[in-house]
């Protein structure tokens, strides 16, 4: 664990600038168009929360630096920042394994690709990994952390039978929600494989952190 907070605070700004940009670029900003279905998108909004859950977190850097508080780790909302780990990492491996192709130039010139799906998620997760007091999380966390894609995919499934959508509209974004071309059983299966690996990344990461807070009090 590194709790010099000079450090943290370099590192969050790091981040905090590559999700600036990633955020831009996913809006459609340089490619001189606004996203219409930026909402759709599950790698949009984990990007989002963790965004959101990093602001205060080093807000509170700079406060603990101004007091003289040169060293410790972040005690700030690490329930909620364990959580949006595990999104953010299921973003990086699903994009990457199942949906992205790293062999194409098409992968690394696209400036939403390298900070979104790849640059974001790793260094988040390094943030919670290095600089995080790991000690408050408990076993049942990662049974509520798997609550979110669960409503995630109810939220595309309601909105992909209420609309009615156009040429430019994205129905179901993700092969594995897609209920036209897999059948709401086809989509069960895909759900249930996903939740099942939140929760079992998850509980990895828990097991981890705790060996982590065992040696930390040695």
């Amino acid at each position: 664990m590194i709790t010099n907070r000079i450090t943290q605070l370099i590192f969050r700004s790091v981040y905090l600038t590559l999700a600036f940009f990633g955020l831009l670029a996913s809006f459609g900003l340089f490619n001189a168009e606004f996203n219409q279905n930026w909402f759709v998108y599950y790698t949009n909004l984990s990007n989002l929360i963790c965004i959101l859950v990093m602001i205060p977190i080093l807000k509170d850097n700079v406060k603990q630096l101004s007091l003289g508080n040169m060293y410790g780790l972040n005690t700030k909302y690490t329930r909620i920042k364990y959580y949006a780990s595990i999104w953010i990492v299921v973003t990086f491996l699903v994009y990457n394994i199942l949906l992205g192709d790293p062999s194409t130039m098409d992968y690394w010139s696209s400036v939403n690709n390298l900070t979104f799906h790849l640059a974001c998620p790793l260094v988040f997760f390094l943030d919670w990994l290095l600089f995080d007091d790991h000690s408050g999380l408990c076993w049942w966390d990662n049974l509520v952390m798997a609550s979110a894609p669960i409503i995630y995919v109810f939220y595309i499934m309601v909105r992909g039978a209420l609309i009615t959508p156009d040429a430019d509209t994205v129905v179901y974004p993700y092969f594995f929600l897609d209920v036209n071309e897999l059948g709401i059983g086809g989509v069960i299966q895909w759900v249930i494989i996903l939740v099942a690996f939140f929760v079992g990344l998850g509980f990895a990461l828990w097991g981890m952190s705790r060996q982590i807070g065992k040696k930390n009090k040695k």
